[in-house]
């Protein structure tokens, strides 16, 4: 199907309009039967980001740095509170940026999946869970309740950075980062990992994202989402 001006279709013999994807806010084509992201041009006053259009992060000694920076430099703690060091936790791995909050009931559905994925791909992945709580005592069970993931401390101000770089404005949403590449390979984590769990993260080391498109227009969604306190 030809699709219509500000989308494209990136199965070029999809027959159907839902084949259709829209480029990113504030962006549009310049014609109609475009087949590849790169068709979408930002509109006139906008530019094109980079990483998945990440934001820069403003570190606490008032510099203005890329999310790769801030991700060397993680403050990260284990199930148990104790620190990690973020070099040592990434080194030959993929990572798993897990934003969810215990409030939400699609983020308590999700997690026992995420949790058994996390351990048998540990040699390859891990998770660090950044929380949405209204709260460090909620965030301090929830924290406990994931096992075998790491975690950005509730006091960091490294959780907000994150959820800002990363624009998280509904959870669950697991981002994951490539810290060898330094970049953002897909924010559709949680739909590799619920469809594509024996595969994703060997695509991942490749850059790839680690779900299909096809797939996707075939029934995989995002799962039911909520929005976290104060966002």
């Amino acid at each position: 199907v030809a699709c219509e001006r500000g989308t494209y279709n990136p199965l070029a013999n999809a027959n159907t309009a839902v084949a259709c994807v829209a480029c990113p806010s504030y962006a549009s084509t310049d014609f109609e039967a475009s087949l590849s992201l790169a068709d979408c041009k930002c509109n006139a006053g906008f530019q094109r980001e980079t990483h998945l259009g990440l934001r820069n992060v403003t570190l606490a000694n008032g510099t203005n740095e890329s999310v790769a920076e801030l991700i060397k430099m993680l403050d990260l703690e284990d199930s148990e509170g104790n620190p990690v060091e973020a070099s040592h936790a990434f080194e030959g791995k993929v990572v798993g940026l897990y934003f969810s909050a215990m409030h939400c009931p699609a983020c308590q559905r999700f997690s026992p999946k995420l949790a058994a994925f996390t351990d048998a791909q540990s040699a390859d992945y891990v998770t660090v869970l950044v929380s949405g709580d209204a709260n460090e005592e909620a965030f301090e069970g929830y924290r406990r309740a994931h096992v075998g993931c790491l975690a950005v401390p509730f006091r960091s101000p490294h959780r907000q950075m994150l959820m800002s770089a990363f624009r998280i404005f509904a959870i669950p949403a697991l981002h994951v980062w490539h810290p060898t590449m330094a970049k953002a390979v897909t924010g559709w984590g949680h739909t590799a990992v619920t469809y594509n769990a024996d595969e994703c993260v060997r695509d991942w080391h490749r850059g790839e994202q680690g779900y299909s498109m096809l797939g996707s227009l075939l029934g995989i969604g995002k799962l039911p989402q909520c929005a976290p306190p104060g966002l």
